[in-house]
């Protein structure tokens, strides 16, 4: 397994106090960039495609727009419409494909003709700057002190919770260490208040953020029987490259269901032997790949199939198999597979992508991203410093 086959050099030199290195920007809300007011060409056009998006069909009750439509529509900034939202005077109507609100227009009308609000004071406003209508859900610090509350109930009932914000998108964050009893996302979102359930549709709250999601996921991968962990160990990176080894383990026990040398039935380069070590003399009588895929497919039937590089670890499993005139059947698709490399880099809370640490065979590579995934449900040690109910937001 080459897990260093992509490998992204981190955009911050900041170490948390763990001494882990990591990009905030992984951690934080995406900001749109500063400095562009809503008289510019791109909300111009955005407010010109809303409209636009009314033409076809009749009766203007049945249409609705995405948030940028639906902002553009009200000639304000997605975050000024996310205060109208979170204030209870706008809501999304449903979820359009891939779980984007939409909002009818027949609602978006109704809060434009609204005179009690102050239209003027949001128009002509940088896309960076706070909304003039940031209060209009209640006071400033309400949400803050009722995210603080939550954390603190979590906390009583012995879950490891903690919160952070991020300034500059205005949002909270409640993350949680997962158990086999819970609670999960669902459990949590009941204890919210009404102002709390309408923060989280403004998306001035999420709850579940990416690390938590990453450790319960992780959690949810170790159940028996949901997940087997894959490693190869190739010809090269090329894409004529063919497996030599492969691995595969149980997610939930760490058990070898699988692990043999395999016949590529062409010569190993020298530079991949010098990589795993593996030579042209230990795979002479190994197993060809279609006596090799057959179980591989069956252990994989109904599992998800993790892999560190999920990537190159298909990738490989695919030219093989259509080298040798095989079908990987559900293999070859992306939403089969997990990959436990980009999980880490969440995790982790940085940009770059880092390599296993494995020996380079099969098993031992395979054995190290069980173990990374039994690392991925605990707390990363960087997050304690959210701990603090003062900590500085980022």
């Amino acid at each position: 397994m080459h897990d260093n086959e992509t490998t992204r050099t981190t955009t911050s030199s900041e170490a948390s106090r763990s001494g882990v290195p990591r990009a905030r920007s992984a951690i934080r809300t995406p900001e749109p960039e500063s400095g562009r007011t809503l008289g510019d060409s791109a909300i111009a056009r955005d407010t010109e495609n809303a409209r636009a998006g009314l033409i076809a069909g009749p009766g203007s009750a049945s249409r609705t727009l995405g948030p940028k439509l639906a902002a553009g529509y009200l000639k304000v900034r997605s975050r000024d419409l996310d205060c109208l939202v979170e204030a209870g005077l706008l809501s999304a109507t449903n979820e359009r494909d891939g779980g984007t609100p939409a909002f009818a227009v027949e609602d978006l009308d109704r809060v434009a003709a609204m005179t009690d609000l102050n239209w003027h004071s949001v128009r002509g406003l940088a896309r960076s700057s706070p909304s003039p209508w940031r209060t209009l859900a209640g006071p400033v610090g309400e949400r803050t002190n009722m995210v603080r509350a939550l954390v603190t109930r979590l906390r009583a009932d012995g879950v490891d919770a903690w919160a952070r914000h991020s300034h500059k998108a205005d949002c909270w964050t409640v993350d949680w260490t997962p158990t086999e009893h819970g609670p999960h996302r669902a459990d949590v979102i009941t204890l919210l208040s009404e102002r709390l359930v309408r923060a989280v549709l403004a998306h001035r709250l999420v709850v579940l953020g990416p690390i938590g999601q990453t450790m319960h996921w992780a959690q949810e991968m170790l159940r028996p029987g949901r997940a087997i962990v894959v490693d190869t160990e190739t010809t090269g990176l090329h894409s004529s490259a063919r497996i030599v080894e492969i691995a595969v383990l149980d997610a939930s026990s760490g058990a070898p269901l699988l692990n043999t040398l395999v016949d590529p039935q062409t010569p190993i380069p020298r530079a991949a032997s010098r990589v795993h070590g593996i030579t042209d003399a230990m795979v002479a009588g190994a197993p060809t790949w279609d006596r090799v895929l057959p179980r591989l497919l069956e252990l994989a039937q109904t599992r998800t199939t993790l892999a560190y590089n999920e990537e190159f670890d298909r990738r490989m499993i695919g030219q093989h198999s259509r080298a040798s005139g095989l079908n990987p059947g559900h293999l070859r698709w992306p939403e089969s597979w997990g990959c436990l490399m980009k999980r880490r880099t969440v995790w982790m809370g940085t940009t770059s992508w880092l390599a296993l640490g494995g020996d380079h065979r099969a098993l031992g590579d395979a054995t190290a991203a069980s173990k990374l995934l039994r690392r991925l449900t605990q707390r990363p040690t960087w997050t304690h410093e959210f701990d603090d109910p003062d900590a500085p937001a980022i």
